[in-house]
Parts: C-alpha cells; sequence; structure tokens
C-alpha cells in the first residue's frame, strides 16, 4: 500500500489502463497529470472525461517539467521502459510502476497471474469460470482489456482475482506477487521491443516470479522446454502441467481424461472430448490453478465444460457452402498461426499479414506446407512474410481485409477452411486486433447474406 493523499502522481500514455489508473490516483487524492504523445477521437473522449474530474491532461508530448514534478509516475503498457520521460525519471529517483503494479497494491483478494505468450486469455477465462462454478466470484483483468485498476473498489478479501500479464507490464513491476503465477508457453514475440532478443523477452516473463516466496504457487507447462527450465530458479512451489507425462502432483492428460493428482489423491476431471484439443494445454493450466486453490473436481469439471470460447481466439464465423470461415484476430504471433493451423481438419486458406513484430516468419514453413493451400496477405509485414514463405504454398497480397476475404472465397472449396490469423499485430490498418476481427466477422457475414445465385468457392 502507498499513501497518496496531496502527492503528485503523472500517468504517462492515456489508453485504457492509464485512464483506469488516473481515476484511481485521482479517488485515492492524489494531484494528478496525465500526459500523452497522440490525440485521436478516442483520447479527445478520455481527455474530456478526466478534465471534467479536474484532473490535468497534457497532450502532444510528455514535458519535462511534469516528469519531475511527481512523486510516482504510472507508465502505460505501450510506453517503452527506455523512453525519455522514463529515463529521465529514474535518473531523478521518482518511482515507476505500472497500472498492474499500481491495481495490485490495492487489490485485498488473491492475485492469480497468467502470463506466456499464447493462450493467457483463454486461460484466464477458463480459472474464472471454474472459481464461479464453485460459488466463489472470481474477477477477471489485465491485458485481456480490463484495468486492474478500474477494479479497485469492487475486490473483496474473499474474491480471486484473475489477470492476464503481459511481457510490457512485467517491465515495470515492482512488488506485484501474485498468490499464483502461470507460465504457459514462452515462443518469440514483441521482439521489435526487445531488440530482437528472445533471451531479453524470456527474462522480462520472468519478472512475474520474482516476488514470490514459499506460500505461493508457480504453474508452469512441463512440456515447454523453456518454461521447464525455470523451475530450478524459482523461489515458490512448482506445480506442472502436461499434455504428454503422466505426474507425479499436477494437471496432466491420461487414457483421454484431463486428470488431477494433488495431496496423494487422483482426479478424473472430464474427457478430452468435451474440451476439445485446441484448449487442451489452457484447460490443464486452469484445472492446476484450481486444485491449488482447493476447489472441488465436479466444479472443475462443470467450470471447464462450459466454456464456449473466446471471440477472436479460432472463433467459428460462419460456415458458407461447406467452407468454414474462423476468425482469429488475436493470433498476434507466429506461435499462435502454428497452434491454430494445427487444430484445423481440412485444407486452409490463410489470411495473414499486419504490422511485424520482429518475428521470424520462416518458422511456419512446415505448418504451411502441411495445412495450408493458399496463403493471403496483406498490411505491413506481406512482404516479409512473402520473402519468409516463398516456394511453400501459392501467396498472394491484397491491399484491405476485403480484398482477402473476396480472394479466400474465390479460391475455397467445400470442405476448406478460411482462416484469419494474422501472425503480426493490427495497428497498420486497424484500432486493435478487436476490430481488425469485427471486420472480418462483418465481411464474412456479408458474403453469407448475398443472393443464393453466388456461390463462395465458385467465384473468378
Amino acid at each position: 500500500m502507498i499513501e497518496l493523499q496531496g502527492e503528485r502522481a503523472t500517468v504517462i500514455g492515456l489508453g485504457r489502463s492509464g485512464l483506469a489508473a488516473a481515476k484511481l490516483l485521482h479517488d485515492l487524492g492524489a494531484r494528478v497529470t496525465v500526459t500523452e504523445n497522440s490525440e485521436n477521437e478516442e483520447i479527445k473522449k478520455r481527455v474530456r472525461e478526466l478534465r471534467g474530474k479536474g484532473i490535468q491532461v497534457e497532450i502532444g508530448g510528455h514535458s519535462r517539467e511534469v516528469v519531475l514534478g511527481s512523486a510516482l509516475i504510472v507508465a502505460s503498457p505501450g510506453v517503452p521502459p527506455d523512453s525519455a520521460p522514463l529515463q529521465l525519471a529514474r535518473e531523478k529517483g521518482v518511482e515507476v510502476i505500472s497500472e498492474l503494479e499500481l491495481g495490485a497494491r490495492f487489490c485485498p483478494g488473491r492475485i492469480i497471474g497468467v502470463t506466456g505468450t499464447n493462450g493467457k486469455s483463454t486461460t484466464v477465462t477458463l480459472i474464472a469460470e471454474i472459481f464461479k462454478a464453485n460459488g466463489g466470484r472470481a474477477l477477471v483483468a489485465g491485458n485481456i482489456g480490463i484495468p486492474i485498476c478500474s477494479l479497485a473498489d469492487r475486490i473483496r478479501e474473499e474474491d480471486i482475482v484473475v489477470l492476464e500479464v503481459s511481457s510490457f507490464q512485467l517491465e515495470t513491476i515492482k512488488d506485484f506477487k501474485p498468490f499464483v503465477s502461470v507460465l504457459l508457453n514462452l515462443t518469440p514475440d514483441h521482439l521489435n521491443r526487445y531488440n530482437g532478443s528472445f533471451s531479453q523477452y524470456l527474462e522480462v516473463k520472468k519478472r512475474i516470479f520474482t516476488n514470490q516466496d514459499g506460500e505461493d504457487f508457480a504453474v508452469l507447462n512441463r512440456d515447454d522446454t523453456g518454461v521447464r527450465s525455470l523451475s530450478s530458479q524459482i523461489k515458490t512451489r512448482v506445480v506442472f502441467f502436461s499434455q504428454r507425462e503422466e505426474l507425479r502432483e499436477g494437471a496432466f492428460l491420461k487414457g483421454g481424461i484431463i486428470t488431477v493428482r494433488w495431496d496423494g489423491k487422483e482426479v478424473n476431471i472430464l474427457p478430452l472430448e468435451e474440451i476439445g484439443l485446441h484448449n487442451l494445454e489452457n484447460a490443464l493450466a486452469a484445472a492446476a490453478v484450481a486444485i491449488i486453490l482447493g476447489l472441488n473436481p465436479v466444479g472443475i469439471g462443470q467450470g471447464l465444460r462450459g466454456f464456449s470460447g473466446l471471440e477472436h481466439r479460432l472463433e467459428p464465423v460462419a460456415e458458407i457452402k461447406g467452407v468454414k470461415f474462423i476468425n482469429d484476430s488475436k493470433g498476434t504471433n507466429v506461435g499462435a498461426v502454428a497452434r491454430s493451423l494445427e487444430s484445423l481438419t481440412g485444407p486452409a486458406i490463410l489470411i495473414a499479414g499486419g504490422r511485424d513484430k520482429g518475428a521470424d516468419y520462416s518458422v511456419l514453413k512446415t505448418s504451411v506446407e502441411e495445412r495450408v493451400k493458399a496463403l493471403i496477405l496483406l498490411g505491413e509485414a506481406k512482404t516479409k512474410i512473402k520473402k519468409s514463405l516463398a516456394g511453400t504454398v501459392p501467396i498472394a497480397e491484397v491491399d484491405s481485409m476485403k480484398e482477402a476475404v473476396k480472394l479466400s472465397c474465390s479460391l475455397a472449396q467445400p470442405g476448406d477452411t478460411v482462416l484469419l490469423s494474422p501472425a503480426c499485430s493490427s495497428f497498420d490498418m486497424f484500432k486493435n486486433f478487436e476490430e481488425r476481427g469485427k471486420v472480418f466477422k462483418e465481411l464474412v457475414k456479408r458474403l453469407n447474406e448475398e443472393k443464393p445465385h453466388i456461390i463462395c468457392h465458385d467465384q473468378k
């Protein structure tokens, strides 16, 4: 806990987390200034809201005076740790923390922190659904789109708060200490932020365990070599989950059944077919967390069974004349795309591309050769992706999502799947991955509403 009454506090960045942090700081009695580089309609709306509360807002840059006049800096995840205002603050001894850190300091409930390259949102949601199925109250927040600061006045001591934690958020934690930390997997992502270094990205991910002690737990993916290797470096009790091994303790798959062993007891949770192979890793991690929390195995099964999937993550959109359309706009790195392709049963037409994050797209060669019949590329990274995957399958470049959907229809045959799984961020053409997915879904739905004589897979 920190005493903020009357103190000067500055929030750098006016995204969702910056807005929530500014409001919480204001409610705690701090004298708050928000500073933001960009200006668009959404930012203007937030500026009006904050100024209406008496909060000062600086637009168009981060002035030296604002930084140096503060006792506390709260940095939004989009602000790199080596940015000029944060470097200046540290040089002058001003405390710099993340919105995640701020919200956690005022959280009376137990925190479950979930990080990893892929599957965070799904796992966070599964844990919350399991807890609710057991009669408890779980709040979901973090990188999933709900800042923890926005929930500060709602969290009770008996609640659990399940946080999706990104590497960007972990960069500026200080005392953040989850009761259970989960590391799902590690594949290269956001390398443009980390100087092209996967090891630097891994070091940031490891920060989720920094403040845990012997009373806490770490849930790790035993099947991921990089994750497993961290177990000896963690100070808290480690619990594994595995799709491949039968474990002495933890969650695993046995005879097609999700199974857990804990305190010398083995319990069957539910058959794999009820959750699906594409959700298995996430379900095992969630089951391991649930057992640590002491939840009833029947309730664990109910929570997993009731999960219907997340929007923009392998989300079925439509089936038109035997062609399935799937929205995986949240697949923003090569690891996510590979996993999504593995979940399909027939040939795919893959729509990919966007803003490059420093990825090596050549690692997708095997997946593309085995599962993709045509590759449609758009966005800033399309030339780089085409060069990396040249010689695998036919590749086409387009200038818009509308062109991509139209072309995918002309190439698709009954039994094929058109998969939007970009392997890139969305910020070159869209506000975020949600907007990209919604545009894709709307275009597909329009196809489905066209006149009966128009058959997608017969278009030329």
